[in-house]
């Protein structure tokens, strides 16, 4: 009877607010006892936890949790306030080092399965590239990452292995015709600028007086001793003629193609057991012609006969072109000096044009001179030139 009455009551609206009211303010009063606030919140969770057991029930509830926070987040202030608490909880969970590993390690796992797609890999770089550009456009910032790449190169290429794979790098990069072109163009513009600069271009002439001369009197003498103590004893492998050192460079550090090596040099080693090749044939080779004095162009003389000698003291000091009288009647034009032979250390080979007056050379045995002669015996190479 109690109960339908009381139902009968709440038809009335006034008396059901009024009984919510009550019942709000009797459950307000018993909360304010801990242990009853404590325990009607325990009887709450198990009742939600029984609830979420159903997948429907707990589907509806999570999209209206969504729903809610969609709406609280319309609010600036509220939206704020929500992501600072979850920084701060983050953070505060960083402080764990295995939580931050396992965190770390998720966000690059994350990272690396949405590289895979192609259009989100571009993307992100497209993003990295307009980012730096933009940082860029701030002085200060782009020359503290300019310092930055500069020490980070010059550590690096204290290692051999990192400057040779850069040297190969930037060879690849130029048999790229336009890529070549630019940097010429670019490192051309860069140095005329700089130019503009009286204290650039007297500093660049001071840098290459010293690397020419030395910057004391003793490394100007030590130079000077050292560029003529060795004669044009460098053989191109393009053009057979004997070069100075200034005047060639190794065919192994140079920029050549196989193609090309196969097709302009005849592998003829020299000094240090190395094949070189001249600065003149090396420019004509770099734009694909024959080199005009190459032995491919034909510009070679044939070797007739080749005689030995012994040659006195002060022909084995000759460094000079001009005409030397020998013994044994006869007479040379000395030309240039060419590689020791490497079977004879002590010797110097000499490449002549002649006009030969003699009676008694050719009849010499030439092992009976090497015994008789050990220690002043050189070896001389002829090569006839017709004289018309």
């Amino acid at each position: 009877m109690d109960t339908n009455a009381r139902k009968f009551k709440r038809q009335n609206v006034e008396v059901k607010e009024k009984e919510r009211q009550m019942n709000t303010n009797a459950r307000k009063l018993k909360r304010q006892n801990v242990e009853v606030k404590e325990k009607e919140r325990q009887m709450d969770t198990n009742a939600r936890k029984f609830k979420r057991q159903n997948v429907e029930v707990k589907e509806k509830e999570r999209q209206m949790d969504k729903k809610a926070r969609l709406l609280k987040r319309q609010n600036v202030e509220v939206k704020e306030k929500e992501k600072q608490m979850d920084t701060n909880a983050r953070k505060f969970k960083r402080q764990n080092v295995e939580v931050k590993e396992k965190e770390r390690q998720m966000n690059t796992n994350a990272r690396k399965l949405k590289r895979q797609n192609v259009e989100v890999k571009e993307k992100e770089r497209q993003m990295d590239t307009n980012a730096r550009k933009l940082k860029r456009q701030n002085v200060e910032v782009r020359e503290k990452e300019q310092v930055q790449e500069r020490v980070y190169k010059k550590r690096c290429r204290e290692d051999p292995s990192f400057l040779e794979a850069e040297r190969l790098k930037k060879q690849a990069k130029r048999c790229n015709n336009f890529y070549k072109q630019t940097e010429k163009v670019c490192s051309r513009d860069s140095k005329q600028q700089r130019r503009s600069d009286k204290d650039y271009c007297e500093m660049e002439n001071e840098r290459q007086r010293r690397g020419r001369f030395g910057i004391t009197i003793e490394d100007c003498i030590r130079k000077f001793h050292g560029h003529i103590q060795l004669g044009p004893v460098y053989i191109c492998s393009c053009c057979q003629q004997t070069w100075f050192k200034e005047s060639v460079l190794k065919v192994e550090n140079s920029s050549l193609h196989e193609r090309q090596k196969t097709k302009f040099l005849t592998h003829s080693l020299s000094v240090e057991n190395s094949e070189w090749i001249c600065n003149t044939c090396y420019s004509s080779i770099k734009e694909d012609k024959i080199p005009k004095l190459s032995v491919l162009n034909g510009m070679k003389w044939p070797c007739i006969y080749i005689l030995y000698f012994a040659i006195n003291s002060y022909a084995q000091s000759c460094r000079i072109k001009g005409e030397l009288h020998l013994d044994y009647f006869c007479t040379v034009n000395i030309l240039r000096i060419s590689p020791t032979v490497e079977q004879y250390h002590h010797w110097q080979v000499l490449l002549c044009v002649r006009e030969w007056f003699y009676d008694s050379v050719g009849n010499f045995d030439f092992y009976q001179m090497l015994s008789a002669n050990q220690n002043q015996l050189f070896v001389m190479k002829v090569e006839y030139f017709p004289i018309t």
